[in-house]
C-alpha cells in the first residue's frame, strides 16, 4: 500500500524478474484495480496507490476494502502490509498524514506488527538528506506504530533487496491477524463509511472540499522565493513562438503577459490541480532565438533561476520542451537547441521530459503524424531512449493538465545536469556543457559570417566602392572581436546575426541606383 508513485508495482516486478505489473511511464497512475502475482505460495497484492489521477481516494479504499472482505470471508489471512513512502517527499504533506492516518485505522492498533514501513526512491537523493528525513519519519510521523511493533526498512530498487524485504515479511508472518476493517465489516457488519478507516478518510477530505468550496483558489504568479517544497514545479522551454505561454494561460488561466517591449523574463504562475487542489507552479522561460536576446542570455536566465532552486533543496517535478508541429522541417537553429537542452537535462533526468508538439490545428493529422514519427525516429530518439516521453498539446485545459499529470505522477528530478554542474562543481553557466554546446554554435555562426564578409569586401572592392569597402572592414574587425571574446562579453546587437542580410540588402540597393 501506498500513494500512487512510491514504487509499489515496481517491486513486484523487482521480485519477479519480469515487468508483469503496468508501471507508469504514461499520462496517468498506472494501477487501477487490486491485483495479484504469486511467487511459489507467497501471493503478492498490488493495490491503487492513494491520490490517484483517475479515482477518488473514497473509490480507491473501497477497491481494497472489498477485497479484504472477500479473503477474510474466505479464512484468509494476512501475513504483512508492506507500506510504501518515497524518501524523496520533502515534507509530510496533508495527503500524505490522511494516508497515513487511515492506514492506521484500517489495520488496528493489534496488526500493526504486521506492517513494515518501507522507504523508496533512495537513489535519487543524497545519503545525509535521506537519513535526515528517515531519522524524523521514524521518530515522528511513524513513532505510534513502531511503539506497537511496526518496523522500517529501506526499498533501494534491487532484486536482493527486494527479496531481503520479502524474507522479514515471511519470517514474521506465522503470527497473522485480521486487521480492524475487516473484523468492522464481516463480524461487525459495518458500512465502509462507518469504519474507523472510512470515517477518518471521508472526514479528512470532506474538510479538504469544503476549505476548497469556501476559499476561492488563488492562481497568481509567484517570486521564486515564494515557492515552496509543496509546490509541484514543471518548466516549459523551447523556442520562441512554440506555445510555451499559451500552455500555461489555458492552465492556469492567466493572460497578463509582459509587454513586448521588455526583455523576455521568467515568469512562474501558481495554480491548484483541478483534482486535487495541489499547487502546480507552471515556469513560463524565454524563448530560444528571440530577435530581442541572446541564447546565451536566456540560458543564463533559466540556469541560474533552476540552480537557486535547486539550492534551497526545491526539486523540480519535470519539463516540457514545446515543438511547432506545423514547421516543415527541422532547421539548423533548432537542431542546436535541442543538442543544448540534452545537455541541460543530461540522461539521469530525461525520464521527466516530455516532448510535447504544438500547433495541430494548422497541419493534416496525417501531415502532422509524419512530422512526428521522423521528430521521434530522428531527432528526439537520445531522449526516448532514455526515458522522455511525447505528447500532444491541442490548446486546450485538459490536454494541457493531461501532459501536467504524466510528470506529476512522476518522483521528482534529483537535479538536472546544468543544476548539478553549476552548484556541485561551481561552473559558470557557459562553462556547462548545455553552455559549451551553445558557444560553440555561436562560433560556427560568427566563422560563417567572417568568411561571406571577407567575400562580400572582394566584391565591393571590384566595383570600387570605397566606402562599402571601409563598413564591411568595420564589421569584419568586429567580429573577430567578438570571436575572440566569451560568450559573456558578446554585444547584444541583432545586427551582428543578421550581418550578411543587411549587407546584400546594401549591395542590392547600391545596384539599383547604378546608372
Amino acid at each position: 500500500m501506498g500513494l500512487t508513485g512510491t514504487g509499489k508495482s515496481s517491486f513486484i516486478n523487482m521480485l519477479t524478474g519480469y515487468d508483469i505489473m503496468n508501471v507508469s511511464h504514461g499520462l496517468s497512475s498506472c494501477t487501477a484495480e487490486v491485483s495479484m502475482v504469486r511467487i511459489d505460495d507467497v501471493v503478492l497484492v498490488d493495490t491503487p496507490g492513494f491520490w490517484h489521477s483517475n479515482m477518488t481516494d473514497r473509490e480507491i479504499l473501497s477497491m481494497i476494502a472489498d477485497w479484504l472482505v472477500i479473503t477474510y470471508q474466505r479464512e484468509i489471512k494476512l501475513a504483512g502490509i508492506l507500506y510504501f513512502h518515497s524518501i524523496t517527499n520533502g515534507r509530510m504533506s496533508g495527503e500524505l498524514l490522511t494516508n497515513l492516518r487511515v492506514l492506521e485505522k484500517l489495520c488496528g492498533k493489534h496488526a500493526f506488527g504486521n506492517i513494515i514501513l518501507t522507504t523508496t526512491m533512495w537513489d535519487e537523493i543524497d545519503e545525509t538528506t535521506g537519513q535526515e528525513r528517515e531519522k524524523q519519519l521514524i521518530g515522528r510521523y511513524w513513532k505510534s506504530m513502531i511503539g506497537l511493533g511496526s518496523t522500517t526498512v529501506r526499498y533501494y530498487r534491487t532484486r536482493d533487496s527486494a527479496w531481503e524485504i520479502l524474507d522479514k515479511v515471511l519470517q514474521s508472518g506465522h503470527n497473522r491477524h485480521a486487521i480492524l476493517l475487516q473484523k468492522e465489516m464481516v463480524d461487525m457488519e459495518r458500512q465502509l463509511n462507518e469504519t474507523e478507516a472510512g470515517r477518518m478518510l471521508y472526514t479528512a477530505f470532506d474538510k479538504i472540499r469544503t476549505v476548497s468550496r469556501e476559499v476561492p483558489v488563488v492562481t497568481k504568479q509567484v517570486k521564486l522565493s515564494d515557492i515552496s517544497q509543496d509546490d509541484i514545479i514543471i518548466v516549459l522551454i523551447g523556442p520562441s513562438g512554440v506555445g510555451k505561454s499559451t500552455f500555461v494561460d489555458v492552465t492556469t488561466g492567466i493572460t497578463d503577459h509582459p509587454s513586448q517591449r521588455s526583455k523576455p523574463t521568467i515568469r512562474a504562475i501558481r495554480t491548484s490541480h483541478p483534482k486535487n487542489s495541489h499547487p502546480v507552479v507552471l515556469v513560463d522561460t524565454p524563448g530560444f532565438h528571440d530577435t530581442s536576446i541572446l541564447n546565451m542570455d536566456i540560458l543564463k536566465d533559466i540556469a541560474n533561476w533552476l540552480t537557486e532552486l535547486h539550492m534551497k533543496t526545491i526539486k523540480l517535478a519535470g519539463i516540457i520542451y514545446l515543438h511547432r508541429i506545423c514547421d516543415t522541417r527541422m532547421c539548423g537553429s533548432s537542431c542546436d537547441i535541442l543538442a543544448m537542452f540534452q545537455e541541460f537535462c543530461g540522461a539521469d533526468a530525461a525520464p521527466n521530459v516530455i516532448l510535447a508538439t504544438t500547433m495541430w490545428s494548422r497541419v493534416e493529422e496525417e501531415e502532422g503524424s509524419r512530422r512526428e514519427k521522423q521528430l521521434m525516429e530522428e531527432y528526439w530518439k537520445w531522449f526516448l531512449t532514455n526515458g522522455s516521453i511525447t505528447a500532444r498539446f491541442l490548446n486546450t485545459s485538459e490536454s494541457a493538465w493531461s501532459i501536467a499529470d504524466s510528470i506529476i505522477q512522476k518522483s521528482r528530478i534529483h537535479s538536472l545536469q546544468v543544476q548539478d554542474e553549476m552548484v556541485r562543481f561551481h561552473r559558470r553557466v557557459n562553462d556547462t556543457q548545455a553552455g559549451t554546446t551553445l558557444c560553440e554554435t555561436l562560433r560556427k555562426a560568427l566563422t560563417r559570417q567572417m568568411h561571406d564578409c571577407r567575400e562580400l569586401q572582394d566584391v565591393a572592392q571590384e566595383r570600387n566602392n570605397a566606402e562599402l569597402v571601409r563598413e564591411l572592414q568595420m564589421r569584419y574587425q568586429k567580429i573577430r572581436e567578438d570571436y575572440s571574446r566569451t560568450y559573456d562579453d558578446l554585444p547584444r546587437t541583432y545586427d551582428k546575426i543578421s550581418l550578411v542580410r543587411q549587407i546584400l540588402l546594401f549591395l542590392n540597393s547600391t545596384n539599383s541606383r547604378a546608372p
